[in-house]
């Protein structure tokens, strides 16, 4: 049959509309209506009243009743997933929230320095990274600085932090293996203006007490210095000159431990050494040995301005023939003095050098630092032999020689990368 309200074609016995759902009008079977006779009972008995009959042509009222749909399976699940995926993300929150407490970072700085993990501990300082404050840095200097074996530990309980406060402490108490008294360890945590993840507090271990600032490193003038492998340099390193004859510099920030520093020369014997902040604000060299070679050379360099200073005077030359061998420094005297040398040996009115011969020299070196200055003291012993000539009371020319020892002590410094003589040293010689 057909639905009355939409058309389609449905099974003859079926009740609703398969395409829309209506109730279907399948018509109401005619009802034959027999005529009564009421039943006569006596004269004073009324017929009973019959009901009027709706006329043929009065329409009938047609309620359709639209089935409810059962709701999808798939809505059901994701409604579920979606209220879960909601929980478990209020419940991480909540979880991730506490690792980010400051006690959470204390403890774990704690345990990452009893554990010598100090690349660990490293990252969570507050720092300003430079060629002296680095992860590598840090590690060197704890390498002597071990926790006691910790056995057990734990967190003192934080009081309630206000929402402006620029920073806490942690405390922790722990009992070393073995031990029968408890320990403490504070780490001071400043808080960082940036939030973690935007919404997690940022706690950063404060490196107040473990960084020495403003580390002078002094040393003599000229001579390259390192500190824990690092050059320093007036980049890495402020550079001044407060006391003649040094360089120092500053270090800005150092960790506090033991570090070692090289401090090398030209000429010098390399310097290995180690300081430890701990005990004082820095380090202080103050002199330098010469290197063997050095000494060897400066000897032969003596040896040798020996013979030409003294043959310049003999032979009557201006200090100008030998100026190279001595310091530029004019305030030395060194001119004056080899000017009375050259008078000692051609003034004499009776007695005249001919000829200095030198033999056996040799010579021993000590170095010392003299106001800043390095300066090498070498002296140097010798044999000489004069040929002189005189008059005797007939007022002849005689020839005489004579042979003697002596010795004399220069001090040279170095100049350009020269090391040159400070004094004249040489002295009239006896005969």
């Amino acid at each position: 049959m057909f639905c009355q309200a939409c058309g389609s074609r449905n099974r003859d016995d079926a009740v609703f509309c398969e395409n829309c759902g209506a109730r279907l009008d399948k018509g109401e079977p005619e009802i034959p209506v027999q005529a009564q006779t009421p039943p006569v009972y006596g004269a004073q008995m009324q017929p009973m009243p019959v009901p009027p009959v709706p006329p043929a042509s009065a329409p009938i009222e047609t309620v359709y009743v639209k089935p409810v749909k059962p709701v999808e399976k798939w809505l059901i699940l994701f409604i579920a997933e979606v209220a879960a995926a909601v929980l478990a993300l209020i419940f991480l929150f909540h979880n991730a929230a506490k690792l980010f407490e400051a006690s959470k970072i204390g403890e774990r700085y704690f345990v990452a320095a009893a554990n010598g993990d100090w690349r660990e501990a490293y990252r969570m300082l507050e720092v300003e990274e430079s060629g002296f404050i680095n992860a590598d840095a840090f590690e060197t200097v704890n390498q002597t600085n071990r926790f006691p074996m910790v056995n057990t530990y734990s967190v003192n309980e934080q009081k309630e932090l206000d929402l402006g406060a620029l920073g806490t402490t942690v405390q922790i108490t722990y009992r070393g293996l073995g031990d029968s008294y408890d320990s403490t360890y504070n780490v001071v945590l400043n808080r960082q203006p940036k939030k973690q993840f935007l919404f997690f507090d940022n706690w950063k271990v404060s490196a107040d007490q473990i960084i020495m600032s403003d580390c002078t490193v002094q040393v003599p003038k000229g001579a390259a210095a390192s500190v824990d492998g690092v050059e320093l340099t007036a980049q890495s390193a402020g550079l001044s000159q407060s006391e003649e004859g040094y360089d120092i510099y500053t270090i800005p920030a150092l960790f506090q431990g033991e570090h070692s520093v090289t401090v090398s020369m030209e000429g010098m014997e390399t310097v290995e050494d180690s300081f430890d902040t701990g005990y004082n604000n820095g380090y202080r060299l103050y002199e330098m040995q010469v290197s063997e070679e050095t000494a060897r050379e400066v000897i032969a360099a003596g040896g040798s301005n020996l013979q030409e200073i003294y043959a310049a005077a003999l032979g009557g030359s201006t200090y100008a023939t030998i100026q190279n061998l001595f310091t530029s420094n004019e305030e030395s005297g060194i001119e004056e003095d080899y000017q009375n040398l050259l008078e000692a040996m051609q003034n004499d009115d009776y007695y005249r050098i001919e000829s200095i011969a030198f033999s056996e020299i040799s010579g021993t070196s000590y170095s010392y630092t003299d106001d800043g200055v390095m300066v090498i003291e070498v002296s140097i012993p010798f044999t000489y032999q004069l040929d002189y000539t005189y008059e005797d009371w007939d007022e002849k020319q005689q020839q005489e020689t004579y042979s003697n020892t002596d010795s004399v002590t220069f001090y040279f410094i170095q100049e350009n990368g020269s090391w040159v003589l400070n004094n004249l040293g040489c002295h009239e010689l006896y005969f």
